[in-house]
């Protein structure tokens, strides 16, 4: 494939979702996105096609990359190993960017606008225009788009063998990130119950403090989880959260 096409595919994918529609989900912007590699396959691109359709085609965008990817580089698709891939990376994507790595992300920015307060007791308005919305957008953006254009390309090389590599990585940190929103949940939870219960003005303990208390609570959490590995951890991971600020606050 040139440079010029790979480009043009890269840059069809971020339309995936345009001609979205109740019967045929993302099936029009998949076949706009290999149509890009028409003149690659001419003589299995209408095969490929049918199936795109027929399969109503429909997974985790950012996870389309690597489906893109094994389509181009493989001579003929089957539509059930096709289909099977759609439910795959529907399912482990929704899971690892929807429900665990935006919610991370999302309660990190609304946490660390406060770190000043903790120490200083003031609050920087700055933080919550400028810093919040980068925290949850530069990781997200990243990571996302690493994850749909390194797998598009490491398919077109590798063809099936991407699609395990893919499943894995979005596997592996799943019971690790688990714990860590449910950790960060806590922290928000609580913070939250602060600012209704004392508002802004209660004192807060010097930062030598502070960061001794965070150092012991980081030390624990990491020995936690270095030992236990497991999704009930994630209840006492909660809890240990739970109290960071309330501590910090009584103190």
């Amino acid at each position: 494939m040139g440079v010029i096409d790979s480009l043009k595919g890269m840059f069809a994918l971020l339309l995936l979702q345009a001609g979205w529609c109740y019967q045929k989900k993302q099936a029009l912007g998949f076949i706009y996105a290999l149509s890009v590699f028409y003149k690659y396959q001419q003589t299995n691109f209408f095969q490929k096609v049918k199936v795109i359709y027929d399969s109503s085609f429909n997974t985790n965008p950012y996870c389309s990359g690597v489906l893109l990817g094994i389509t181009v580089s493989s001579p003929k698709i089957s539509e059930n190993y096709f289909i099977g891939l759609q439910h795959l990376y529907g399912s482990l994507g929704d899971e690892f960017f929807w429900r665990t790595l935006r919610p991370i992300l999302l309660m990190l920015a609304s946490i660390f606008p406060f770190c000043k307060y903790l120490i200083t007791n003031e609050i920087n308005l700055s933080y919550f225009y400028i810093i919040s919305p980068a925290i949850f957008l530069i990781p997200f953006v990243t990571i996302t788009q690493y994850t749909r254009y390194y797998w598009f390309f490491k398919a077109t090389r590798v063809g099936n063998k991407a699609a395990i590599s893919l499943a894995n990585f979005l596997r592996k940190p799943l019971p690790l990130l688990y714990q860590i929103k449910a950790f960060i949940s806590g922290i928000l939870l609580i913070l939250i119950l602060c600012i209704l219960l004392f508002g802004f003005s209660l004192s807060i303990v010097s930062l030598k403090n502070i960061l001794g208390l965070l150092f012991i609570i980081t030390a624990l959490l990491f020995s936690l989880l270095r030992i236990f590995n497991k999704y009930e951890m994630s209840s006492y991971i909660l809890i240990i959260g739970l109290l960071i600020f309330l501590i910090i606050k009584l103190l």
